[in-house]
């Protein structure tokens, strides 16, 4: 996704200051992407994943500001940042911070271990089987 966004820099600077009649469009996605993250937050906490004594309501406010805020950052570059070596930064903060002692420990052991290369940590942590199962189910409770 930020490669997408470094690579679109131009026109997503534009659709960021989208004012007047529009500014609905964006205030909506913004309300969407706030939601979804919620969602993902309850999920995870009822896997037993992340800290149950958190809000999903702020985590997910943190989620979606923190990552909004590194593309908006990275938009306004003229030289391309390290996508991977923050994004990496950004998903370790927000495991240690909300993962349950078993995800810290976990990620750990996978951030020592792994290529470095920015999503293949996790994918060691959480099994293919496991993470594919949660997404459908997530998205079928979407639908309904």
């Amino acid at each position: 996704t930020y490669e997408f966004l470094w690579q679109n820099r131009a026109i997503v600077a534009i659709l960021q200051t989208c004012g007047g009649d529009h500014v609905y469009l964006m205030r909506a996605f913004h309300d969407e992407m706030s939601s979804n993250s919620r969602a993902w937050v309850e999920l995870w906490q009822k896997k037993g994943f992340f800290r149950s004594d958190v809000s999903a309501e702020i985590a997910a406010a943190l989620l979606s500001g923190a990552y909004s805020e590194l593309a908006g950052r990275m938009i306004s570059m003229s030289t391309k940042p390290p996508i991977e070596e923050w994004l990496r930064q950004a998903q370790s903060t927000f495991i240690h911070g909300l993962g349950t002692p078993a995800l810290v420990q976990a990620f750990t052991r996978a951030e020592s271990k792994a290529p470095n290369r920015a999503g293949t940590k996790l994918k060691a942590v959480v099994p293919k089987s496991v993470a594919r199962s949660t997404a459908v189910k997530y998205q079928a409770k979407r639908a309904i």
